[in-house]
């Protein structure tokens, strides 16, 4: 399963409903480029356990300014309809998953 790329109303529901975690990315990024392919394998690889989705800033800014996100790639862990944790680029695939297992 591959992440969801959210639009502003499919957010909304996906955090009421989570866990889920978001990547806060843009398509200029490299760093963000670069660690798409890992967050496509996370979210296969946590699929049932949290639904992994994509924010593109650019389309979506204003949830880029109301979780604070100011360095891409960031991903925030949403649970209970608030965010509870964030990584901010985040260097591998263990990396991600030391914070989920932190965070889950």
């Amino acid at each position: 399963m591959s992440a969801v790329h959210f639009d502003l109303e499919r957010f909304r529901q996906a955090v009421d409903a989570g866990p889920v975690l978001v990547d806060f990315w843009a398509p200029w990024c490299v760093h963000c480029r670069r660690l798409d392919p890992v967050f496509q394998e996370i979210a296969g690889d946590y699929a049932g356990r949290l639904q992994a989705g994509q924010v593109n800033i650019d389309d979506l800014p204003q949830l880029a300014a109301e979780y604070h996100v100011n360095v891409i790639p960031t991903l925030v862990l949403f649970r209970d309809g608030r965010a509870e944790a964030s990584l901010t680029a985040p260097e591998s695939k263990a990396r991600i998953e030391a914070f989920l297992r932190e965070h889950l």
